[in-house]
């Protein structure tokens, strides 16, 4: 869930400077003055990793019966995507019951620290 946060801010503060430069021969297209381009960034290295993680695996797939290098890729891309759903499934349950454990330990504050009532008229039918 941080991660699509992240990107939405990251995508957010793209389409701001997006629109704040000014169209090019009037046709919309927009570019970045000379003065204002940045040089390009250093892969951070998860950026690495995961470079790394679609190289392996397409190198299995290739051993293992997909002639096609593009295939491979393809396959280990969309491996990595279901590896990475499926931690976010298991992180996405792991956090639903944290959240559960901490309401049951309020819940049983909540209960212990109750007053008992005092000189209840009458008797239970």
């Amino acid at each position: 869930m941080a991660v699509v946060g992240k990107n939405y801010a990251v995508l957010e503060r793209g389409l701001a400077a997006h629109k704040q430069l000014p169209d090019v021969d009037g046709v919309g297209v927009r570019s970045r003055p000379a003065a204002a381009a940045k040089p390009a960034p250093r892969a951070a290295p998860v950026a690495l990793e995961v470079r790394n993680r679609i190289a392996q695996t397409t190198d299995y797939f290739l051993a293992h019966g997909v002639s096609d290098p593009a295939a491979a890729h393809q396959q280990a891309i969309i491996a990595l995507g279901k590896a990475v759903k499926h931690q976010a499934l298991v992180m996405g349950f792991s956090d639903t019951f944290a959240v559960i454990a901490v309401v049951l330990v309020l819940a049983a504050l909540a209960v212990l620290l109750t007053r008992k009532a005092k000189g209840v008229a009458g008797g239970a039918h």
